[in-house]
């Protein structure tokens, strides 16, 4: 008996609750703000990443990138998933026996000359939408934003420039890693050209003039 109680009161519990809440305009009971569900993910820096494995990810399942900062730049090391440079022969690495998959390419916009750095003190910050998929770094006078079309291997970066005096932005372009050479009696000469830091005599640059500045 007193399971057959039970029993209808659950019921008239559930029938209370369909009736209170009732149906969404699109017929379900229950309405989730995705894109706020979503934007719970979402990662902000207020200060630029140490190390460039701490950099925030964009990417299309693909292709992709971490993109993190320098004081000067904004950097790339571009990705895909079936490019596989080298495997556990390889000696590119201080330990044997290690796989390395997907680094293609590095990407570094430079966005100061003679002028004052950017992406620094308390005007930088660093941002990741993850519902957009879109990444903005902000800095003194500068905005960048970088997107990745889902259906094409495309990164889209826009560079809004509203300092004083706009300056050239410069973009570099290399492999990840410098093709292999073997020289006889010039090793001081070669390690100086592969210097961290140092582009390689044949490494391709890019110019472009950054954007009249706009009003904000």
């Amino acid at each position: 008996m007193l399971k057959a109680i039970a029993v209808r009161w659950s019921a008239c519990l559930i029938w209370g609750v369909i009736v209170v809440c009732g149906p969404t305009a699109n017929g379900s009971l229950i309405q989730i703000n995705t894109q706020k569900l979503i934007s719970r993910a979402d990662i902000t820096y207020i200060e630029p990443a140490s190390r460039s494995e701490e950099g925030l990810p964009v990417g299309n399942g693909r292709m992709g990138s971490l993109v993190w900062t320098t004081p000067s730049s904004l950097k790339f090391q571009i990705n895909r998933v079936d490019v596989f440079a080298v495997d556990h022969s390889t000696v590119s690495f201080p330990e044997s026996d290690s796989d390395y998959a997907s680094g293609c390419a590095y990407v570094h916009i430079h966005l100061v000359g003679a002028d004052e750095d950017v992406f620094t003190g308390k005007a930088f910050r660093q941002h990741l939408s993850v519902y957009e998929g879109l990444m903005t770094a902000q800095g003194r006078g500068v905005t960048a934003r970088v997107l990745v079309w889902p259906k094409r291997d495309v990164m889209a970066v826009e560079v809004e420039d509203q300092r004083d005096h706009p300056e050239t932005i410069d973009i570099d372009l290399r492999i990840l890693r410098y093709q292999m050479q073997r020289v006889t009696g010039k090793n001081y000469e070669l390690a100086q050209q592969h210097a961290v830091g140092n582009r390689h005599p044949k490494q391709p640059r890019l110019s472009c003039t950054s954007a009249t500045k706009t009003s904000s």
